[in-house]
């Protein structure tokens, strides 16, 4: 997950809907490509978001395509299985690195408010910690919880508490629904009224994003309920433009 602060107010932001479709071109040309900058299978996006001060940031939720199945064959040989798990998440990483770069080119000079891994493992003192679909979170240090593509998320910073919960944090408020069922109840989706409260471009259609319509997730502020003292809230903010499932 990467948070990037943008110099663009909502409005300059939205004159420049073209540039947003530039970044979905670019990072369509890379899928599969081997090169970083591809943004991932299943739920990846980016978004570009609006906090309560109207300023515009991007989110950067990443992903692999086919690197995880290179590491379920390993996992009986630890030597090989973390070679090969620090190799892949050092391409996560660089994979981040290329997509803001690609962003910085169309909207300007961007400055780096987080940059954390969802999937790590730690040995140590005869114990595995293992996050998968959760990032680190320190006493004091920051990261985002999104929720659906037109739902809001919060920049959240972890108290004292955070070591109870092993310094764990979800990295999204997660699914209720499955592939299966979101892509049937997508049938009866308002995808228009979507498109006009969240831009999307022309080239994701509806169809390709019927399992990761609104309806399929949790909702924030029912999942901040669940992790109240652990964390405080440091900013709200809202999706103004997605690209996924590219």
């Amino acid at each position: 997950m990467q948070v990037l602060e943008s110099g663009l107010d909502w409005e300059e932001f939205d004159d420049r809907r073209g540039d947003w479709d530039e970044v979905y071109r670019r990072i369509k040309a890379n899928r599969n490509s081997g090169r970083p900058g591809d943004l991932g299978s299943g739920n990846h996006f980016i978004d570009a978001v609006s906090d309560e001060n109207e300023r515009v940031l991007f989110v950067v939720h990443t992903g692999s395509r086919d690197e995880g199945r290179d590491l379920e064959g390993l996992v009986g040989s630890q030597g090989k299985f973390d070679k090969k798990f620090s190799e892949v998440t050092s391409w996560a990483k660089s994979n981040r690195t290329a997509i803001a770069e690609i962003l910085q080119r169309k909207f300007g000079p961007l400055e780096l408010v987080l940059d954390k891994p969802h999937n790590l493992y730690k040995r140590g003192d005869g114990t595995v910690i293992i996050r998968k679909g959760a990032v680190r979170l320190d006493t004091n240090d920051m990261t985002v919880i999104p929720s659906s593509m037109d739902g809001d998320m919060v920049l959240v910073s972890g108290t004292e508490m955070m070591s109870f919960a092993l310094n764990g944090m979800s990295h999204g408020t997660g699914r209720i629904k499955s592939r299966g069922e979101s892509s049937e109840d997508a049938q009866s989706f308002d995808f228009d009224s979507l498109r006009q409260r969240v831009y999307i471009p022309d080239g994701i259609t509806d169809m390709s994003i019927r399992k990761e319509n609104p309806d399929c997730y949790r909702d924030l502020d029912s999942c901040l309920g669940l992790i109240e003292g652990l964390v405080r809230v440091e900013s709200r903010l809202t999706p103004i433009a997605y690209i996924g499932q590219v």
